[in-house]
């Protein structure tokens, strides 16, 4: 029985899938394993809901490996990725980098707003 060219297409699908997974993703890497170019990929993920669901759930499972290497410093307490999630997910207890935005020596912050036809005016006037 001869393959059809929706056949064909499908296992394309399914090697740069594979393709995306050894290659966590980086499509350029998986494009050059199985020699297919990196625009049937993106005409792919455009065309077809079920090949972009499975492509993002690479993402998924990236985000999970990343996530997992992040916990994993934390408990071998390497500073700057406690720092890193402190800043992130700690905001509620005082952790978030904050920044003060004062006037001249210290003073008050003078701001002046342009609204509506004065904003021509301004622009105009340059």
């Amino acid at each position: 029985m001869a393959t059809t060219g929706i056949d064909s297409v499908n296992r394309n699908k399914d090697l740069f899938y594979e393709a995306l997974v050894v290659s966590m993703g980086v499509v350029t890497a998986a494009s050059e394993a199985c020699n297919l170019s990196r625009t049937i990929h993106y005409q792919w993920l455009q065309e077809d809901k079920e090949y972009k669901k499975r492509v993002e759930g690479i993402q998924g499972i990236m985000l999970d490996m990343a996530e997992s290497a992040l916990f994993s410093n934390i408990k071998a307490k390497k500073s700057s990725d406690v720092q890193f999630y402190l800043k992130t997910k700690g905001s509620e207890r005082g952790y978030a980098p904050k920044i003060e935005v004062t006037g001249k020596d210290g003073g008050a912050l003078q701001i002046n707003a342009i609204f509506g036809q004065d904003l021509l005016k301004v622009e105009d006037a340059e």
